[in-house]
């Protein structure tokens, strides 16, 4: 077996090499880890982010700190290796609010704001991410082998958990109380109430926003669907439950009720509150669903994509309940050949 040395990559630095074996790692809570690797050249760098973007407009003394200048900087150092942005495949991590949350935690969301950055200058690069694993609080380290371009993403808390041997199965009126107090990705509300408070963003942005998010969108839908809008429309659309509703009672209803949820948050947490392989398939299941609906005239495609977005919210409502218990669950049943329904059936 051969042994490969781990070079660790502290908080506002990053690391670039080519042709090395070693393996990069960065340790990641609130601060956002970004890999990239170029295959064909094996070139590659992971940067741990400590902020968003550095205070004021003038030049910064440390960019490597930032999303907004640290990644630009990685992405050029790897070109003068020799790494052809086409070919540089991405893995970002962290992003996290790490417990107990506090008010400033929250106005902050240090952690959201550096992600939605960090995506937004890989797109414009042209750089494909294949790995995302972002938000909730999910602390974890982000490790990118040197030697073959591989990444991993590893929870830091996989070994405090309870064994799921300590696990009882959940009666109707445990999966009701679930349902009443579904909590959706935190930095997925945190961002619709800057957008709020920004005049920079339309409301069909923050429509597009909510639309990514399952239980967001599905207590809007129940919200306006509710006896307090008795005798009007059914509303089976986002867009129509959003014009129903207005901004101030999106806003106050559904936003504040979801960030309220979140202070004095401690301890581990389901994998559905990061924006990992539950919330890709959600959204990826969404868009081919209005997408086919467009192509054949079936169905209307927003409510095609409001369809495919909470077709499987359930796994949702489980994921929250055995948080406690198996907070890993549906992350590693995604890593498994097993089928969901034999994996639920030895935990229920």
């Amino acid at each position: 077996m051969t042994y490969q040395r781990i070079e660790h990559i502290a908080s506002g630095q990053f690391k670039t090499g080519k042709a090395r074996t070693e393996i990069f790692q960065a340790y990641l809570a609130t601060c956002l880890g970004v890999a990239l690797y170029d295959v064909t050249t094996k070139t590659g760098g992971l940067i741990h982010i400590l902020l968003p973007e550095p205070p004021g407009f003038s030049e910064t003394e440390f960019p490597e700190k930032y999303a907004s200048t640290g990644i630009p900087l990685l992405i050029g150092e790897l070109v003068k290796l020799g790494a052809n942005p086409l070919h540089i495949q991405a893995c970002i991590a962290g992003g996290a609010l790490v417990g107990p949350v506090s008010r400033q935690d929250v106005d902050l969301d240090i952690g959201g704001r550096s992600a939605d950055i960090a995506v937004s200058i890989l797109e414009s690069a042209g750089i494909k991410t294949i790995k995302s694993e972002t938000g909730g609080f999910f602390t974890c380290t982000l490790e990118l082998n040197m030697a073959t371009g591989e990444t991993s993403i590893n929870p830091a808390w996989m070994d405090l958990c309870k064994s799921e041997n300590d696990f009882n199965a959940p009666s109707m009126n445990d999966i009701s109380k679930t349902i009443d107090t579904l909590k959706p990705i935190p930095q997925a509300a945190l961002k619709i109430l800057r957008m709020f408070q920004s005049s920079q963003y339309h409301i069909m942005d923050i429509t597009n926003e909510l639309a990514k998010d399952q239980v967001l969108s599905g207590q809007t839908l129940k919200l306006c669907n509710s006896a307090l809008f008795a005798g009007l429309l059914k509303i089976d659309t986002l867009k129509d439950a959003v014009m129903l509703l207005g901004e101030d009672m999106l806003i106050k209803s559904i936003i504040t009720a979801a960030v309220q949820n979140y202070f004095s948050q401690t301890g581990v947490s389901g994998y559905s509150l990061c924006k990992g392989g539950l919330f890709f398939h959600a959204v990826g299941v969404a868009t081919l669903a209005e997408k086919i609906a467009e192509k054949t005239g079936r169905a209307v495609p927003k409510l095609a994509y409001t369809a495919g977005l909470l077709h499987d919210i359930g796994k949702v409502i489980l994921d929250q309940y055995v948080a406690e218990s198996a907070p890993l669950f549906f992350r590693k049943l995604s890593k498994e050949t097993e089928s969901l329904l034999s994996s639920e059936k030895k935990i229920f």
